[in-house]
């Protein structure tokens, strides 16, 4: 009960937003503006908590890791997919390095979670990385892994 209830607390909701529509990876991008601030320097992942229309109802940080990685697996995603009581979740996690470019954790990754999802019957609707527009090959900033037919 106690991890239940932690777990509601850690959900953070945006005041100028908080149902906000995250149906495109732009939309995504604009939401998690300002999550990355505190700890630039550290990659962070982060549960975009989703109700049955797709609005988001909250973000939540899972972890925080180093300049080059992030510890998570896909138990502490759906539990806090789960407890939040979400119909989806959009992960979101950055790069500190600026390229968006999915590492190969970051494959395996989010496969692992797409399977897990599925088995607890939660839509797992995107995972999307954000780096920098300036050090990113394709001059977007950001990677989204449903865009790119990974999910």
């Amino acid at each position: 009960m106690k991890i239940y209830e932690y777990q509601l607390k850690a959900i953070c909701v945006r005041e100028d937003a908080p149902y906000a529509q995250c149906s495109s990876v732009a939309q995504v991008v604009e939401y998690m503006k300002g999550a990355f601030d505190e700890r630039p320097e550290q990659e962070q992942i982060w549960i975009l908590h989703l109700n049955r229309k797709n609005m988001v109802k909250g973000r939540q940080l899972l972890t925080i890791g180093t300049q080059n990685g992030c510890m998570a697996d896909p138990a502490l995603v759906l539990r806090a997919a789960l407890l939040a009581n979400a119909s989806a979740f959009i992960l979101v996690h950055n790069h500190p390095s600026g390229d968006p470019a999915p590492s190969v954790n970051d494959n395996m990754f989010t496969r692992a979670i797409r399977d897990a999802a599925k088995v607890v019957n939660v839509q797992f609707l995107d995972h999307v990385v954000i780096g920098d527009v300036r050090s990113d090959p394709m001059g977007k900033g950001h990677f989204s892994f449903r865009d790119s037919g990974m999910i």
